[in-house]
């Protein structure tokens, strides 16, 4: 035998022996840790799942994540198969009810443990009952704090990969907080505890309506560029979530206690109950800005679109908010091709906040420093149609200039055909541009402010 033969006998033998050692102590390849599959589906929020890969990853485990209304039918068993754990994740009943129909027996006869976990319940196979009621505690509240327990938690109880006497209870989110990422524990039921950490008395205060999945689902990326870009202006920011279905939600967190502590309210919430929300704007008295996520893709894709709003999202941020007097509805972020979170768009951003702090400077300014301009509409296009659809605009313009002035002085009278004539005249674009004086002398002489 050559020395180059005994050579690779030799490095054979070790191998074999390497490896009959490592299958006598029961050792796995790397590879081998245990897979936690989550099959879950819109509108649960994607930017969580990157955050609990890598948290999976520090506890010696693997998580996978899949939206189920976007896999093959011939994905799914496959995906399923050589799972530690399968998780589904469905918040509400009627999506529960919709995803167990398209499972089928791949979700009753699975051989892996499984735990459905919905926003107040929990339904356990193969995973320990009170430890099924404590990983749907973790989980439904969210936050970093409780999917970092959640994965201490399943590495310690679940797998067995090594004791841990130290993993903290579930931290229960209230039902209707606020919320700002310099507080201690993210969310307080304190208005001054949030307004505190946001900037000094006395300065401006912007409301900000969000829905709770930003922060339990760890993807308030844009919300806390929001906050920055309006502390950077001088202001502070009151950040608060609340039932988008609850008669009074937005009302309770911007004026607790009856007392209105916001002076201009961003809502970024979905608009469900456009009459309900508009009594509290009502009641609120203050200007309400309506922003959006892009939900198609990223900056760029925005950017290309020629709609910018899709048909799903039109009556929900748009329609319904214009309703409950909403105004100037502007989509501020976008949606991450990587991992699916929600991401700002800075420039849209930027112009939200400006506006919210030109209403809290023009609120400041008294009312004979104020100029008023008017865009009014011109339907069907042409310079003789001071109309709308289904609106007499000359009457509700002098509505409207009436308001104004029994704010300042004494009421106006109302707007008559003289008065209408003089209008359509003075919109027409030659007139605008040559005799715009002359046009305002002439509106006031005869009354038609």
């Amino acid at each position: 035998m050559s020395p180059q033969d005994k050579t690779k006998t030799r490095f054979l033998r070790a191998l074999c022996l390497l490896w009959i050692t490592w299958l006598m102590l029961g050792m796995q390849p790397a590879s081998a840790a245990p897979r936690i599959a989550v099959l879950t589906t819109s509108p649960v929020p994607a930017g969580k799942f990157e955050p609990l890969q890598a948290m999976a990853r520090a506890h010696g485990m693997t998580l996978d994540a899949r939206y189920l209304e976007r896999m093959n039918a011939q994905d799914i068993a496959p995906f399923i198969d050589g799972a530690g754990l399968l998780i589904l994740d469905a918040p509400r009943d009627h999506i529960v009810t919709e995803m167990l129909a398209k499972l089928g027996p791949l979700w009753t006869h699975a051989r892996a443990p499984r735990l459905l976990i919905a926003t107040d319940r929990f339904e356990a196979h193969g995973v320990d009952n009170a430890l099924g009621a404590k990983l749907q505690a973790y989980y439904a509240n969210g936050g970093r704090a409780n999917f970092d327990a959640m994965m201490r938690t399943l590495a310690a109880q679940q797998f067995k990969l090594r004791a841990d006497s130290t993993i903290p209870a579930p931290v229960v989110f209230p039902k209707a907080a606020y919320y700002h990422p310099r507080l201690a524990s993210v969310v307080t039921t304190s208005p001054e505890g949030a307004l505190k950490v946001s900037g000094h008395g006395g300065e401006p205060v912007i409301g900000v309506a969000i829905h709770q999945a930003y922060v339990s689902g760890l993807d308030s990326a844009f919300v806390d560029d929001l906050i920055a870009r309006i502390e950077a202006r001088g202001a502070r920011a009151l950040v608060f979530y609340s039932g988008v279905m609850e008669a009074d939600g937005v009302l309770r967190m911007a004026a607790p206690g009856g007392k209105r502590i916001v002076d201009v309210l961003i809502n970024a919430q979905i608009m469900l109950n456009a009459a309900g929300r508009k009594a509290e704007f009502e009641a609120l008295g203050i200007p309400v800005l309506q922003v959006m996520p892009y939900r198609k893709g990223d900056a760029q894709d925005w950017e290309r679109d020629p709609h910018g709003i899709s048909l799903t999202d039109t009556p929900f941020y748009l329609v319904q908010p214009e309703l409950a007097g909403a105004s100037d509805a502007m989509l501020a972020a976008a949606t991450s091709h990587k991992d699916g979170s929600i991401v700002s768009l800075p420039a849209q951003l930027d112009a939200v906040a400006d506006k919210a702090l030109a209403l809290t400077r023009l609120q400041r300014t008294p009312n004979a420093d104020k100029r008023v301009a008017i865009l009014f509409y011109n339907y069907p296009a042409g310079e003789k149609n001071l109309s709308a659809s289904f609106l007499n605009l000359p009457r509700s313009l002098s509505s409207t200039l009436g308001a104004l002035q029994a704010r300042a002085t004494a009421p106006t009278p109302p707007m008559n055909t003289r008065c209408s004539a003089t209008w359509v005249r003075c919109s027409r674009p030659s007139t605008v541009l040559a005799s715009s004086r002359r046009c305002s002398t002439r509106i006031a002489r005869r009354g038609c402010r």
